[in-house]
């Protein structure tokens, strides 16, 4: 086994002046972020239940497109990001990622145009302009997501959460605008956030590409073998992230769509409410810890041969999943105890019948999160492959357990199976990376 130093000892020998700063920015862009997002939830209910399940099935299919799109070519980026700079092919590197991204952006502008016209084909009460504004919605608000994992990657942190502030406060703005001028419906709103993301990912864009390393004129040389080379190894890795992509969506955002399919959209509005508050209390804490460690843990990385600094690598990866599972004990007892005057603060009462089910869910996804912090082990070890089976497992599993909890238990069945799912992939990861680092240790 790899002898690691204690926790405290490694954390206090490793910090800086510099990761300090960087830590700082990052809680500050997301505690804004948090109260942001909370204020936005509060204007966007006064749509009503029914009409805000129907906003929340629109950002199920968006975050279906992050999960089959943006996470696997996030996540290659990030991985080979600093591999590709060490051989001084970064610019070749990201400009293979441009192109996959423009191939995105031009399917879904096509699909956008094409939207407008569902209502002569297909029976609906909403007009062709929702389908577009969705579409458009599900492009911008990906492309900007893309771009907040590229800074973290190049660790702007100061810019990130500086626009990332600046984006939601637009955003409240001009959800406020709507309100007053008696204009808030599902059109203006999808529109407005699709205009307030491009503007971000446009500031975003452009401060990526002038923080790219200078490179010798060599680097801009690349033959088509090492252009194949290079798109072969960053495709390689994504593969297993499409699949894990679409499962996670059936298991965090097919519930969705269950409930809307035996219950009501009036259920699926509350019930994404209370998963704007999980999303505040463990979510975002989970995203804020990956998009710090994730660039510091990778460089530890990029050179396989050196087992001191995987060593480290291994370490910040405990110190993150111990966090994450520290903060979901807390969340699941500050929703025990005020879980209710949560839902009714961000929201309003009609939101607040199923409040009871905030601490079950709280501990369900705090579970499944802690695991997810733990995948990091065979994604740096580029053994990502490694994590299908309890992916697809617990995907199809819990398609399953929502069907027959739904059927038998009602809108409750879904926290249950949430609790269930989150404890048995926990245990299914820690099992398999066991088995990793055990032969990382011989």
């Amino acid at each position: 086994m790899l002898k690691l130093n204690k926790p405290f000892a490694f954390i206090t020998s490793n910090i800086s002046l510099s990761s300090m700063q960087e830590m700082g920015w990052v809680i500050l862009g997301q505690i804004m972020n948090i109260i942001f997002s909370f204020i936005i939830l509060k204007l966007l209910s006064k749509l009503g239940t029914a009409h805000y399940g129907i906003y929340a099935l629109v950002v199920s299919i968006a975050i279906l497109v992050g999960m089959v799109f943006h996470t696997p070519l996030s996540q290659g980026l990030i991985r080979f990001y600093y591999h590709y700079m060490e051989k001084k092919l970064v610019w070749k590197f990201v400009g293979i990622v441009y192109r996959i991204l423009l191939v995105f952006t031009i399917v879904l502008l096509i699909i956008s145009a094409v939207s407008l016209l569902i209502p002569r084909f297909i029976e609906t009460k909403q007009p062709g302009m929702f389908f577009m504004a969705a579409c458009l919605y599900i492009l911008a608000s990906k492309l900007n997501e893309f771009l907040n994992s590229v800074l973290n990657l190049i660790r702007k942190r100061k810019q990130n959460s500086i626009l990332l502030g600046s984006e939601k406060a637009i955003t409240i703005i001009l959800f406020y605008y709507l309100i007053l001028s008696n204009s808030l419906n599902l059109v203006y709103v999808l529109l407005t956030l699709v205009v307030v993301a491009m503007f971000s990912s446009t500031v975003k864009l452009f401060i990526f590409i002038k923080s790219l390393p200078d490179e010798d004129e060599k680097s801009f040389k690349a033959t088509m073998e090492m252009k194949q080379e290079i798109t072969g190894k960053l495709m390689k890795y994504m593969i297993p992230f499409f699949i894990w992509g679409f499962i996670g969506w059936l298991q965090f955002n097919g519930d969705k769509w269950i409930i809307n399919g035996f219950l009501s959209t009036s259920d699926v509005g509350i019930y994404s409410v209370m998963l704007g508050l999980i999303t505040g209390l463990i979510i975002t804490p989970f995203t804020v810890m990956n998009d710090f460690w994730s660039p510091i843990i990778y460089k530890q990385y990029a050179d396989m041969e050196d087992t001191n600094r995987i060593k480290k690598g291994i370490q910040y990866i405990r110190i993150n999943s111990t966090v994450i599972f520290i903060i979901a004990l807390f969340s699941t007892l500050f929703t025990y105890l005020w879980g209710k005057d949560l839902i009714i603060l961000i929201s309003n009462s009609d939101y607040a019948a199923y409040w009871y089910l905030l601490p079950i869910i709280c501990l369900g996804t705090g579970l499944y999160y802690t695991g997810q912090s733990l995948t990091i082990h065979g994604m740096a070890l580029n053994v990502p492959n490694k994590y299908l089976p309890p992916k697809v497992a617990v995907g199809v599993v819990s398609v399953g357990l929502n069907i027959l909890m739904i059927k038998i238990f009602g809108l409750d069945g879904i926290a249950y199976t949430i609790l269930i799912i989150g404890f048995l992939y926990l245990i299914y990861i820690m099992n398999i990376n066991r088995i990793i680092l055990s032969a990382v240790s011989k």
